[in-house]
Order: C-alpha cells, then structure tokens, then sequence
C-alpha cells in the first residue's frame, strides 16, 4: 500500500479509537455509578462481592465495545482488500477515502443536493462527493476519470447508494445495541434529491423524508470527512457548515454548537494533504446539468 495512503490510515485509526475509548470511559463511569447504588443497596454486607460485581460490569461494558468494534474494522479492511478498492480509487482518482468503521444507521439511494455557502473557488470531485461553486452532491452516481485525470463525467442517472452512521461517533455493543452521538426526534426535512426518471429540466426534485433532525446536516458533513485528508480546504470550514444546517433544522444552538465543537477536539485537521484533485474539472455535461439543478432550487424558494 502507498505509504501516505498507509500514514492517513494509521491516523484514522488512532482518531476512531479515541472516539470509542471517550465512549467507554463515559458509559463506565455511569453505569458504574448506577451499579455501584444497586450493588451497595441490594447486595449483602460483602465488600468483596460488591467489588466483584462492580468489576465485571465494567469488564463487560469495554469488551461489549471493543469485541464488535474490531470485529467490524476487520471485516471492513477486507473487503476493501478483496475488491482492491484503495488501489483502484487511486489509480482512478489519485487518492481515496478514509477507512469508515462506525455501524450505519441509515441510506440514501439517489444523489441528495445542497446550496451550501461556501465560497464558488471550492471544487471537489469524488467517489461520493461533488463540491462545485458552492453546490454539494452527496452519491452523485457513477463516475468515469479521463485519463490523464482531469476530466469527471458523472451519470446521475446511473445511481447507488450511500450509508452513514448519522452524528458520529457511534459503536455497537455485543452487537446487539447502538450507542453514540443523539441524532434527534424524527421530523419532516426537505431535500433535493436526482430523479433519474425525468427529464434534464425537471430533475431536481424537494421531496420530504421522514429523518431524525442531524440527519442530513450528517450526511453532508460524513461525505466531507470521509474525503478530509483531500479536500483543498480546511476541516473548520465543513465543521461551520455541519453546525449551519444543524440550526437551519431547528436544533437547539447550545447543543448545536456542542456537536460542533466535538468534531473539531475529535477529529484531526486537513494539513498536509497526500493528495489534491485541484487540476481536475467537471465535464461540461455535468456542468450544465448543475446549472439546471441551481434554477431549479431558485425556483422553489419563490
């Protein structure tokens, strides 16, 4: 494996196991208090037997997270390895996207499309992510790379489908229960998604799903960090964005903020970059195409 693609994963690594670690810590520490009431209350004058039980609990709760953790990881390592995944993103696109090892709790299958704010000289192309002047597609849909790699060409008509874990961090226990980050009530949120059934005009649709409130603003935020060590700008701007669209949902500031500032203290920074797709450009199809879904998206805000 290439050594800068070898150094990004070493470094995803240590930051998804400090996410799990932070996650133990906090769960031990109250189930051990709640345990701690119980065993003092209920279990007879024994000092060693309510340590012994205390001791076990906790041994359970980190085994509980570590077992299906790794067990994950290594499934997922590989597949990749057995599809060549990280040499075929490289040898299409100069680099690839960082190893997700969280349990997914949800999927789109059809390209989800965002006007964000960010500044028009941002532009990104990938597997699972366009930034283009400021318009986001998360699962865009097939792609072609010329093969110089300075031309994509994206079918948004041939489409898949993309999974995320919702507000990171999350880890599964025995494999039985999912415990992280809160993603919200379920409510109604308007998105625009590709419908691959109409006509170039009308392709953009707003439909409305059925989402807990973080879910979207997770899934433009996911998509980005899944590509952190590539995009050509820094991590802080994605992070402003995620808190954005937290609020725009109606998430509470305070805590909005909050998650804001979790995926900044847990997550490493976009320095040094391996790789930068920079010199690649969109074809001029997709180009006009985007043009088409931004009248579109003007035309539903009137």
């Amino acid at each position: 494996m290439n050594k800068k693609l070898e150094a990004q994963r070493k470094n995803g690594d240590k930051v998804a196991m400090q996410f799990t670690i932070v996650m133990i810590i906090i769960l031990t520490a109250i189930i051990s208090i709640i345990m701690s009431i119980i065993a003092f209350c209920v279990i007879p004058n024994k000092l060693f037997l309510k340590i012994g039980v205390m001791l076990f609990v906790n041994a359970m709760i980190i085994i509980g997270f570590l077992l299906p953790y790794n067990q994950l990881r290594k499934a997922r390592i590989k597949k990749r390895k057995k599809d060549n995944q990280d040499e075929e993103d490289i040898k299409k696109w100069g680099f690839t996207g960082k190893l997700l090892d969280a349990p997914w709790v949800t999927h789109v299958e059809h390209p989800i499309v965002y006007e964000s704010n960010l500044p028009v000289k941002h532009k990104f192309y990938s597997e699972w992510l366009i930034i283009h002047e400021g318009l986001i597609i998360v699962n865009p849909g097939v792609s072609k790379v010329t093969k110089d790699k300075k031309t994509v060409l994206y079918d948004f008509d041939n489409q898949t489908t993309y999974a995320w874990d919702g507000c990171t961090p999350k880890r599964l226990f025995f494999g039985l229960f999912i415990f992280g980050t809160p993603d919200g009530k379920f409510i109604e949120q308007s998105v625009y998604k590709i419908d691959k059934n109409e006509p170039a005009s009308k392709k953009l649709k707003k439909t409305t799903k059925l989402w807990q409130r973080a879910f979207h603003a997770s899934l433009i935020h996911d998509a980005m960090c899944q590509y952190l060590h590539h995009i050509p700008f820094e991590k802080v701007i994605f992070d402003q964005l995620f808190y954005d669209m937290l609020v725009k949902s109606k998430w509470w500031q305070p805590v909005a903020y909050f998650y804001k500032k979790m995926t900044s203290w847990f997550s490493p920074e976009s320095k040094d970059n391996p790789y930068k797709n920079k010199k690649m450009k969109l074809d001029k199809k997709n180009i006009a195409q985007i043009e088409l879904f931004r009248k579109s998206i003007k035309s539903h805000k009137k």
